[in-house]
C-alpha cells in the first residue's frame, strides 16, 4: 500500500488509525500462526546522513527484538547489513547486479518471515536512498504469495518513485488531497457550531491549503474579525530547513508566485546554485511545491503550498 500526498496530509495518521488493534477487520490467520499480528516501522531521513537501507534497518530491527519468529526476521537482518555494506565491482554493470543480487536475496528472506502475517511500515519515503527504493519494489513483487502488508508514505511530489511503484500489480496506491470547503466546515461544526459558517469554512480552507495539519491553528482564529492566520505553523516548517535555506524562502515569500529559482537568487542575493538547492529543501520540508516557471517551463518554478500572507 502506497499513501501519497502533501506534508500535513495526515499520511502517518491515517496509518496509525488503520493499525489500530479496534480498527484490524477480523481476520483468521492461518494455520498454526499467531493470532497477533507484528508491526515494525522505519523512518526515511531528509538529511541523507542514514546509512543506507536505513529505514528497512529499523523496520526489521523492532520485529527483531519482539520476537515471536526469531530466526527468520534475524535472518533478513543479517542479510540486510551485508547489502548495505557489500563491496561492488569497479564496473557499473557488475555493480548494479551484485546490488540487484543482495537486495534480491533479502526481499526473498523478508518474505520467507511472511509466512505469518507481518506489517512493515517505511515513513517518508521521498526521502529515501535507491536502495530502500529498489528493495520495496522487489518486495513488492513477491508479496501477493505472502502474509506481509507493507505500506510504504511518501509526498505526492516525489513523482518519479511514486509513478514507478505505483504501476506494479501488487501496489494499491492511495492519494490523500486536502480537505475541500464542505468538509473544513463539518470539522469547524465539530468544534463550534455557532461559529461555524460557509464563508469562513472556504476562508480556512483557502488559507490552511485543506491540510489537516493546519486546520487548528487556522480554527483558533475562526471567531476574529481578521484572516485566518497559520504563521505559526509556517514557521514550524520554514524551522525544519538549514539557516542559508530558510533565508532564501524567506525573501521567495516577498515574490509572487510562481518564482523562478535565478529571480529567487538575484533577490536573495546567492548564486543559482544555492537558491536552487534552497528551494528543493523548502519543496521536501512542505513549504512549496514545483510550478510553472513565468517562462512558461513546467517543473522550473515553485509555488508556496499556504499563502504565507496569513
Amino acid at each position: 500500500m502506497l499513501v501519497t500526498g502533501p506534508a500535513g496530509i495526515g499520511k502517518t495518521r491515517l496509518v496509525e488509525e488503520a493499525l489500530r488493534e479496534g480498527a484490524r477487520p477480523p481476520t483468521s490467520p492461518p494455520a498454526g500462526a499467531s493470532a497477533a499480528v507484528q508491526v515494525g516501522r522505519g523512518y526515511s531521513l531528509p538529511d541523507h546522513a542514514a546509512p543506507a537501507l536505513w529505514p528497512w534497518q529499523q523496520a526489521l530491527r523492532a520485529l527483531a527484538r519482539r520476537g515471536g519468529r526469531p530466526a527468520r526476521i534475524s535472518s533478513a537482518v543479517d542479510l540486510l547489513e551485508g547489502a548495505g555494506s557489500c563491496d561492488a565491482p569497479g564496473d557499473a554493470a557488475s555493480a548494479a547486479a551484485v546490488r540487484f543480487a543482495a537486495l534480491a536475496a533479502v526481499a526473498d528472506a523478508v518474505l520467507t518471515a511472511a509466512a505469518e502475517p507481518l506489517v512493515i511500515v517505511l515513513e517518508d519515503l521521498h526521502w529515501a536512498d535507491t536502495n530502500t527504493v529498489e528493495l520495496v519494489r522487489q518486495v513488492a513483487g513477491g508479496i501477493v504469495d505472502s502474509h506481509l502488508l507493507l505500506i510504504a508514505t511518501m509526498r505526492a511530489e516525489a513523482g518519479d518513485v511514486m509513478r514507478e511503484l505505483s504501476r506494479l500489480d501488487s501496489v494499491n496506491a492511495v492519494p490523500l488531497r486536502p480537505l475541500a470547503a464542505a468538509a473544513v466546515r463539518d470539522y469547524l461544526t465539530a468544534l463550534d457550531p455557532a461559529a461555524s459558517t460557509a464563508a469562513r469554512a472556504e476562508q480556512v480552507a483557502r488559507r490552511s491549503g485543506g491540510l489537516p495539519l493546519l486546520l487548528d491553528a487556522a480554527a483558533s482564529d475562526a471567531a476574529a474579525p481578521e484572516p485566518v492566520v497559520v504563521r505559526d505553523l509556517v514557521e514550524a516548517l520554514l524551522a525544519q530547513l538549514p539557516e542559508p535555506a530558510r533565508r532564501v524562502v524567506q525573501v521567495a515569500a516577498l515574490l509572487r508566485s510562481p518564482m523562478d529559482t535565478d529571480v529567487v537568487g538575484q533577490v536573495a542575493e546567492v548564486d543559482g546554485s544555492t537558491a536552487g538547492l534552497a528551494l528543493d529543501a523548502a519543496c521536501r520540508a512542505g513549504l512549496l511545491t514545483p510550478a510553472t516557471s513565468w517562462g512558461g517551463v513546467e517543473g522550473l518554478g515553485f509555488a508556496f503550498t499556504h499563502d504565507p500572507a496569513g
